[in-house]
Protein backbone atom coordinates (compact mmCIF):
# COMPACT_ATOMS: atom_id res chain seq x y z
CA UNK A 1 0.00 0.00 0.00
CA UNK A 2 1.05 3.54 -0.56
CA UNK A 3 2.15 5.56 2.48
CA UNK A 4 -0.51 8.19 1.85
CA UNK A 5 -3.38 5.70 1.40
CA UNK A 6 -6.59 6.64 3.16
CA UNK A 7 -9.58 4.30 3.52
CA UNK A 8 -12.58 5.31 1.44
CA UNK A 9 -16.16 5.27 2.69
CA UNK A 10 -16.70 1.65 1.66
CA UNK A 11 -13.70 0.50 3.69
CA UNK A 12 -14.76 2.62 6.67
CA UNK A 13 -18.27 1.16 6.53
CA UNK A 14 -16.83 -2.36 6.37
CA UNK A 15 -14.61 -1.60 9.38
CA UNK A 16 -17.60 -0.32 11.34
CA UNK A 17 -19.63 -3.40 10.42
CA UNK A 18 -16.78 -5.70 11.45
CA UNK A 19 -16.36 -3.83 14.75
CA UNK A 20 -20.07 -4.27 15.47
CA UNK A 21 -19.54 -8.05 15.59
CA UNK A 22 -17.08 -7.74 18.46
CA UNK A 23 -18.13 -8.30 22.04
CA UNK A 24 -17.63 -5.64 24.69
CA UNK A 25 -14.74 -7.67 26.07
CA UNK A 26 -13.01 -7.66 22.69
CA UNK A 27 -13.53 -3.92 22.32
CA UNK A 28 -12.06 -3.30 25.78
CA UNK A 29 -9.08 -5.47 24.90
CA UNK A 30 -8.55 -3.45 21.70
CA UNK A 31 -8.67 -0.24 23.76
CA UNK A 32 -6.15 -1.66 26.22
CA UNK A 33 -3.81 -2.62 23.39
CA UNK A 34 -4.07 0.92 22.05
CA UNK A 35 -3.09 2.34 25.46
CA UNK A 36 -0.11 -0.02 25.68
CA UNK A 37 0.99 1.07 22.20
CA UNK A 38 0.74 4.72 23.26
CA UNK A 39 2.95 3.99 26.28
CA UNK A 40 5.44 2.33 23.94
CA UNK A 41 5.45 5.34 21.61
CA UNK A 42 5.93 7.69 24.57
CA UNK A 43 8.88 5.67 25.86
CA UNK A 44 10.49 5.60 22.42
CA UNK A 45 10.01 9.31 21.83
CA UNK A 46 11.63 10.43 25.08
CA UNK A 47 15.08 11.97 24.83
CA UNK A 48 16.75 10.32 27.80
CA UNK A 49 19.63 12.80 27.82
CA UNK A 50 17.43 15.80 28.53
CA UNK A 51 14.90 14.53 31.06
CA UNK A 52 13.78 16.83 33.83
CA UNK A 53 12.65 15.55 37.23
CA UNK A 54 8.97 15.36 36.28
CA UNK A 55 9.71 13.36 33.13
CA UNK A 56 12.05 11.04 35.04
CA UNK A 57 9.31 10.31 37.59
CA UNK A 58 6.80 9.78 34.77
CA UNK A 59 9.19 7.38 33.03
CA UNK A 60 9.73 5.46 36.26
CA UNK A 61 5.98 5.17 36.82
CA UNK A 62 5.45 3.84 33.29
CA UNK A 63 8.26 1.31 33.69
CA UNK A 64 6.74 0.07 36.97
CA UNK A 65 3.38 -0.42 35.23
CA UNK A 66 4.73 -2.49 32.33
CA UNK A 67 4.96 -5.94 34.02
CA UNK A 68 1.42 -5.75 35.41
CA UNK A 69 0.10 -4.41 32.10
CA UNK A 70 1.68 -7.30 30.20
CA UNK A 71 0.28 -9.83 32.69
CA UNK A 72 -3.20 -8.27 32.65
CA UNK A 73 -3.23 -8.07 28.86
CA UNK A 74 -2.21 -11.72 28.59
CA UNK A 75 -4.96 -12.76 31.03
CA UNK A 76 -7.53 -10.70 29.14
CA UNK A 77 -6.53 -12.28 25.83
CA UNK A 78 -6.87 -15.76 27.32
CA UNK A 79 -10.27 -14.95 28.83
CA UNK A 80 -11.57 -13.59 25.54
CA UNK A 81 -10.25 -16.60 23.61
CA UNK A 82 -12.07 -18.86 26.09
CA UNK A 83 -15.24 -16.77 25.78
CA UNK A 84 -15.12 -16.94 21.98
CA UNK A 85 -14.62 -20.70 21.97
CA UNK A 86 -17.59 -21.11 24.33
CA UNK A 87 -19.72 -18.84 22.13
CA UNK A 88 -18.82 -20.93 19.08
CA UNK A 89 -20.10 -24.03 20.86
CA UNK A 90 -23.33 -22.26 21.79
CA UNK A 91 -23.84 -20.87 18.28
CA UNK A 92 -23.68 -24.30 16.71
CA UNK A 93 -20.13 -24.81 15.56
CA UNK A 94 -20.84 -28.53 15.57
CA UNK A 95 -21.81 -30.82 12.74
CA UNK A 96 -25.16 -32.53 12.77
CA UNK A 97 -25.42 -36.27 12.79
CA UNK A 98 -27.16 -38.06 9.97
CA UNK A 99 -30.98 -37.82 10.29
CA UNK A 100 -30.70 -35.47 13.27
CA UNK A 101 -33.24 -33.08 11.71
CA UNK A 102 -35.92 -35.72 11.35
Amino acid sequence: MKDNWEPDTTVKEAQALYASFKTTSELLLDDTRMLVDKYRMKLRSMDLTELDIKETKELGAIIKLIPSMVKDLDEAERAIAKELSQNDRVRGAQEKAIYEDL
